[in-house]
């Protein structure tokens, strides 16, 4: 299993461009990866509810997995080094590198996760492109094809 979430990028600078692809880790790479973990989990976190869990109770399971998902992000990490040049093929963009962060959508995957920002809407030629079904077909292909030497 593998679990893929895409975003279109945006930044106040409209020249920005080029394609992305994050794993999950307790450090960001770098601090433009912290602030953009930073702003996407303000969102989930807008969208959570429920009760708070208990402090006071030991969920094994809990700690069992917090040592399964660091395999899991080793995992992700080098599937993000296989996917990104797919991407920014497929895209005909620039390629702006593996980065990690700890994101909220990928931190309780149970199976390695990729958050790939696949192009910047705040640029008009990529929004364009980016509008496109063509493209987004072209998108999707080239990341499954990218993978297909991983399937067994």
């Amino acid at each position: 299993d593998l679990f893929l979430s895409l975003h279109d990028n945006a930044n106040e600078n409209a020249v920005h461009r080029g394609a992305e692809v994050y794993f999950c880790s307790e450090n960001a790479s770098d601090a433009a990866a912290a602030l953009v973990a930073e702003r996407e989990n303000r969102v989930v976190a807008a969208g959570e509810g429920g009760p708070p869990s208990s402090r006071h109770a030991v969920d094994i399971e809990e700690i069992l997995f917090r040592f399964e998902r660091k395999l899991y992000w080793e995992d992700s990490r080098r599937v993000s080094e296989v996917v990104l040049p797919g991407l920014v093929t497929a895209m005909v963009t620039e390629d702006r590198g593996v980065r990690s962060a700890n994101f909220s959508v990928l931190r309780n995957a149970k199976m390695p996760a990729l958050l790939l920002e696949i192009g910047f809407l705040s640029n008009r030629v990529e929004a364009g492109r980016l509008a496109d079904p063509e493209v987004q077909e072209r998108i999707v292909s080239g990341v499954y094809r990218s993978l297909t030497p991983l399937l067994p």
